[in-house]
């Protein structure tokens, strides 16, 4: 039996792998059904979100979680904070749809600072 493989069968067999491995890496970032608290939270369940939405937020960039401590939703001029006991925020750019205050976009915009009334 010839068991020799070419290289195109090896590098498309490297790339399903690969694939399979960032789907799968996908999945398990998205919490398989675990509640999560906090900033790992889910906000924006897929699946009860309109094409629009969904559109938008692809657009954008949209992902629950930034890896950049300095460009967070929370601190996005266009987010408004979670209401009392509730763990998602809502955006502006989501037409008021929910959003992870940890989370991030290509649209981020730092909020304005407040100025010192404190001084007289």
């Amino acid at each position: 039996m010839n068991w020799r493989i070419t290289r195109r069968a090896l590098l498309e067999r490297g790339l399903h792998l690969s694939a399979g491995v960032a789907v799968a890496a996908t999945l398990s970032a998205c919490g398989g059904g675990s509640k999560t608290t906090g900033a790992t939270q889910a906000c924006a369940d897929p699946s009860k979100l309109g094409p629009t939405e969904l559109s938008t937020r692809k657009a954008v960039g949209y992902v629950e979680q930034s890896s950049n401590p300095q460009s967070v939703c929370a601190g996005c001029a266009f987010f408004h904070a979670p209401a009392s006991g509730e763990a998602c925020g809502k955006c502006d750019m989501f037409n008021g749809g929910p959003v992870n205050p940890g989370g991030y976009c290509r649209s981020w915009t730092a909020r304005a600072a407040t100025p010192n009334t404190a001084a007289g």
